[in-house]
């Protein structure tokens, strides 16, 4: 326990750290980098249902962020191996068509922009882990590890995704471990999740988030619904296109 002007003292310190030091992770979604983007020590949480494109779009954040000065990204792959993630972010960069990539039916300006796409990759703070065995406590040591090595002061983790790290415990101990990765690291932790359909688990996850993002989409448009934030007003929509795998804002594409 500590008194009330111990507490003030500790509060105008924070304050002034937080001023003198870089803004959150910047994500590309208007509404978070509206409010501050991700802080360090924070857990976000990106949702939906399968088939939508929560990968390409958590990859598109991981991108924006890693542009940031001063940024590094972690990037937990539990779907997909290293090289396959790697090919999502090469086609984030270029405008190659997955199919293009995969079956190796490509023109020569592919080459050109896979070319591009490798030195501008080449350039960012990026690591990548795989591994479908992972569990809550190994993120955490990777995440440790990780950062005892990166001299960046913006660290943002992105785990894909919620469901593999707690295939054999709950997945709301797993949440709660992960929250506290973030915390411990310093970084901030965007979480991919499928649909919760258990509406406890959803209000359990929406409580210990600073953030929830659900991206929906149909036929013809994707959106963007942050349906909570600790610090803003919610809910806000964002509708945004997907153009091969790359999403970007509609203001920002317009």
């Amino acid at each position: 326990m500590e008194d009330a002007r111990t507490s003030v003292q500790r509060l105008f310190a924070a304050l002034d750290a937080r001023f003198k030091s870089e803004a959150g992770v910047p994500t590309g979604i208007a509404a978070i980098d509206k409010a501050g983007g991700l802080r360090a020590g924070e857990l976000f949480v990106l949702a939906g249902h399968p088939g939508v494109g929560k990968t390409s779009l958590a990859i598109s954040i991981a991108c924006h962020a890693a542009r940031a000065p001063d940024s590094a990204v972690l990037w937990f792959s539990l779907a997909e191996t290293t090289v396959q993630t790697i090919e999502r972010f090469h086609l984030h960069v270029t405008n190659i068509s997955l199919l293009g990539l995969r079956t190796g039916n490509l023109q020569r300006q592919d080459f050109t922009d896979l070319t591009y796409a490798a030195v501008t990759l080449g350039k960012f703070q990026l690591h990548i882990e795989d591994a479908i065995d992972l569990t809550a406590p190994a993120i955490r040591e990777a995440t440790r590890a990780w950062r005892a090595a990166t001299t960046a002061s913006r660290l943002l983790v992105i785990v894909d995704y919620l469901q593999l790290v707690a295939e054999e415990c709950d997945p709301m101990a797993v949440l709660r471990s992960l929250l506290g990765t973030a915390k411990q690291s310093g970084a901030s932790l965007l979480l991919v999740s499928q649909h919760l359909a258990d509406s406890h688990q959803r209000t359990t996850l929406e409580s210990i988030a600073t953030a929830v993002v659900y991206l929906r989409a149909d036929l013809q448009t994707h959106e963007i619904v942050l349906a909570k934030h600790r610090y803003c007003q919610t809910p806000q929509t964002e509708e945004v296109t997907f153009a091969g795998s790359t999403f970007a804002s509609v203001d920002q594409s317009s």
